[in-house]
């Protein structure tokens, strides 16, 4: 039986195309049906890579009896999360007030006005403890229809209101149709004084308030399950810069001292990031989360918008643990990780097409293995990819030429099968002088350990991994190299290969940054082709390729001699791995010249209208393609420049246009200067300095459109992986303020960031790990750095310090007087020929130009 979503834009969907289950996608139609049949809807929300689901489908869904079931007692219908965010936030607001806890897969049972009376997530088809079976769930929310309407109603009533109230603590608000008394978003009214809406004093305390949650052991905040916290780790690293003290010695030379709270715990945090089973030591990238505080088992799926973040993030971890010291093990583990992560992303993640490209939404966390036990020659299970055996790894060992237990740990006086598994175990634990297997608690039901890192093997006094050209012979490379020919033969798991606007923005963006940053210009090639993709298209939440690339990774080896054909002696000596990028065809111009109408036919937009967030991310991936590939790296060739694209600014502006039309409602008072003005006019007349408005009106921040069906629209300050639509806004009126030329068309309104902000200050302390991204752009805002400079080695030592927000190139080898003039002649001046030239600005302030990195350092350095 082939049910409604055989031709669904979903991969979620497509997966239950088969069940027996009579599903319907979302929409009035399933409703309709519903009031025709008198019966409730139950509204079934996942996604491709989430195991408990599969695991629900394989119990119930698939189960001919429970199918009949469902098919008698309700209208069923399916929702990817990832296509309608919108209605997935709605059910699990509502989840969150019946049961205090939320997950995946999302069951509610609902009226016809899509409004749930009960809700659950994941039942199985046998009753366990604690968890009612499906089949028994369906009978009572059967008898309750039918025999209890009016309670129905009332609980339906009291939802709608709660849900509504939601919008008073600024997480949620509805717009129901017909009731007057819902409220919208908040309102938010800048300080009376003209101060920024949370200042140092405010940041200060929302460190100390993360403190009180921090894991001083393990890194992170709070217990297990454990997730990445991304959004506070970029407060972490922009906090501890721009906290710093100025210890500037007697020779004049800088040395400034970062905030060492905020540092420490950055670091305990990545550290164990870095080095835990929750990091992949084969192929790069961060697994979603671990079941344990310690970070040593995850869950295994792997999402594109984590490493999108965990990218970005050791982008900035290397910026300020280069200028802190350039040698340190720090600086090479933050440099490892960065490259690490945009491999993997390039090599996994990245989905070529017939003239479109772009990144998979996720990888799954079950894959296929052999069982001579399952009757089927084999079954998937969670963590089959990533695993090994004790036995395996000693195996490895012994084909690597490593000693399995080098430091005597594993010996025992017995003999035979005990003396075998002491050694396999001393194996596990001793592998290498930094690689171990953990086989132990919540490791049970998984085919095998976990391959993580001893983090005291980056510890600052210990002498590090190997450095030079004997690395690639290292113990740990060659066990390494052992355990992915073991991987390789085995089977991958599945890729979720639809696009979406909002995660492939953030990627496009961090790897632009990533390539700038490393002079790997394989990064911004990927990156170049995505844009191009997503320029191609109206602006969506989703995309759903026609023709993609097969399941699955790419050939590495294929992807890798691409990249060494495209970019022949430019990829760096220092890269973190031999794999991968897209292939020449990629980057051709020929290929870029007939994209848009290849993406158009090969492309179909998902359901569902684009979110705030998702807009937003797109601005930001065209900034990063000026700022960051608009100019050579130091040592970047021709070629890489002109394959790389520049910011366009006609798309911004449109795309901001949307924003403030679609998802702002502003009260913007007449006569406000924009700041971009005042900097215009103050680099004409530079003695005639504008100023920040004292005073501006507030605006209020929706992050969707009206759902047609819920008549919803969310208005959620808290960071969730990515950031809110709120602190995305904050931070994007930051950037647009810094770079958009004045003749670009756009306009920030007065009123941000800091009226997007406001309504966070009350969570900075009771939800502090909830609205970390708030408080980095806050941060940003206090000290806004911008860099213009017309050099490849001046870009390049811009793009490489903590301090700026924005790296504007004025053309390598402008002339001294093709920039503003902001002083009297200095002795630079007078040479003949294109001079270098490098300057700071900070607000409408620019200081004097300088002419070489070290002293372009000591003037960023300056608060």
């Amino acid at each position: 039986m082939t049910n409604r979503l055989a031709n669904a834009t979903s991969p979620y969907l497509r997966q239950h195309a088969d069940n027996p289950v009579d599903w319907w996608p979302w929409g009035p139609e399933a409703f309709a049906e519903a009031a025709r049949r008198d019966v409730p809807v139950m509204v079934s929300i996942g996604y491709s890579t989430c195991h408990w689901c599969h695991v629900m489908a394989h119990e119930s869904f698939s189960d001919p009896d429970i199918a009949a079931r469902i098919n008698e007692a309700v209208v069923p219908i399916k929702v990817d999360r990832e296509e309608l965010p919108a209605v997935d936030s709605y059910y699990m607001n509502a989840l969150q007030a019946f049961r205090g806890q939320g997950g995946w897969p999302l069951t509610a049972f609902t009226d016809h006005a899509g409004t749930p009376f009960f809700a659950g997530t994941y039942f199985p088809a046998e009753a366990r403890p604690g968890l009612p079976a499906l089949p028994d769930v369906l009978r009572a929310v059967g008898q309750t229809w039918r025999d209890e309407r009016p309670q129905v109603a009332q609980i339906t009533e009291r939802l709608r209101r709660t849900l509504a109230g939601l919008a008073d603590l600024g997480q949620l608000a509805h717009a129901f149709p017909g009731a007057e008394d819902a409220p919208g978003p908040t309102a938010s009214e800048p300080a009376a004084d003209g101060r920024p809406t949370i200042d140092l004093d405010e940041l200060h305390a929302y460190l100390e308030a993360l403190e009180t949650q921090a894991d001083f052991k393990h890194g992170g905040f709070g217990g297990s399950p454990k997730f990445p916290p991304f959004p506070a780790l970029r407060f972490l690293i922009r906090f501890a810069w721009t906290d710093r003290a100025d210890n500037t010695d007697s020779t004049g030379d800088s040395a400034p001292q970062p905030n060492a709270s905020a540092l420490t715990l950055a670091r305990r945090t990545l550290l164990n990031l870095a080095t835990g089973g929750i990091r992949d030591h084969l192929r790069g990238g961060l697994f979603r989360y671990t079941v344990d505080a310690a970070w040593r088992v995850p869950h295994f799926e792997k999402m594109l918008g984590d490493n999108a973040m965990y990218l970005q993030i050791a982008c900035d971890w290397y910026r300020l643990e280069h200028r802190l010291d350039p040698g340190s093990v720090w600086t090479r583990l933050a440099a490892l990780e960065a490259q690490d992560t945009a491999t993997f992303l390039l090599r996994d993640m990245y989905v070529e097409g017939l003239g479109f490209a772009g990144f998979a939404t996720a990888l799954d966390a079950d894959s296929l293995e052999f069982d001579p036990h399952s009757g089927l020659g084999a079954v998937n299970r969670e963590g089959a990819y990533y695993t090994f055996t004790e036995q395996e790894l000693s195996q490895a060992l012994h084909v690597a030429g490593i000693d399995a237990d080098p430091t005597g740990a594993g010996a025992s006086d017995g003999s035979g099968s005990e003396g075998e598994r002491d050694a396999t175990r001393a194996a596990a634990e001793f592998a290498t002088p930094s690689l171990r297997l953990f086989y132990g608690e919540h490791t049970e039901d998984l085919p095998g350990g976990v391959l993580y890192r001893d983090p005291h093997h980056y510890d600052p006094g210990h002498p590090g991994e190997e450095r030079g050209p004997e690395a690639e012979h290292s113990p740990d490379a060659r066990l390494l190299g052992v355990l992915r020919r073991y991987q390789d033969s085995r089977v991958p798991p599945e890729r979720d290969e639809k696009f979406v606007s909002e995660l492939g923005g953030l990627t496009i963006a961090a790897l632009f940054e990533a390539s700038a940053l490393f002079d790997r210009p394989e990064f911004a090639h990927a990156a170049a082709e995505a844009l191009r993709t997503f320029r191609a298209q109206e602006a969506a939440r989703s995309y759903s390729p026609a023709e993609a690339a097969p399941a699955g990774p790419a050939d590495p080896t294929a992807s890798a001699d691409a990249v060494a054909s495209a970019v022949g002696d430019s990829v760096s000596a220092n890269s973190a791995s031999d794999a991968a990028a897209p292939s020449d065809s990629a980057v051709t111009d020929s290929a870029a010249a007939g994209s848009a109408e290849s993406c158009a036919a090969a492309l179909t937009p998902g359901p569902g209208a684009p979110l705030l967030a998702d807009l937003l991310a797109q601005i930001r991936a065209e900034l990063a393609a000026g700022t960051c590939a608009g100019a050579p790296a130091a040592g970047a060739g021709s070629a890489a420049e002109a394959s790389t694209p520049v910011t366009d600014w006609a798309r911004v502006k449109d795309l901001w246009d949307r924003v403030k039309s679609d998802y702002l409602v502003l009260d913007q008072p007449a006569g406000v200067t924009d700041i971009r003005a005042a900097r215009a006019a103050h680099a004409e007349h530079p003695s005639a300095a504008g100023a920040h408005p004292a005073h501006t009106a507030p605006v209020s921040v929706y992050d969707s459109l009206p759902e047609p069906i819920l008549g919803v629209r969310g208005s959620d300050p808290v960071d969730q992986v990515t950031p809110s639509g709120r602190s995305a806004l904050a931070e994007a009126a930051v950037l647009l303020r810094e770079l958009a030329p004045v003749d670009s068309g756009v306009e920030v309104p007065p009123q941000l960031p800091d009226a997007a902000l406001d309504p966070i200050v009350p969570l900075l302390r009771e939800t502090p790990t909830g609205v970390g991204y708030s408080a980095y752009v806050a941060a940003l805002a206090l000290d806004p750095v911008r860099v213009e400079a017309n050099t490849p080695e001046l870009l390049a030592t811009a793009r490489a310090h903590p301090a700026p927000v924005a790296v504007v190139g004025s053309g390598a080898g402008a002339k001294a007087a093709d920039l503003p003039d902001s002083g009297p002649a200095s002795a630079m001046d007078s040479a003949p020929g294109p001079q270098p030239r490098a300057q700071v600005c900070r607000g409408t302030v620019c200081e004097l130009p300088v002419a070489t990195s070290v002293a372009l350092n000591t003037a960023l350095d300056r608060g």
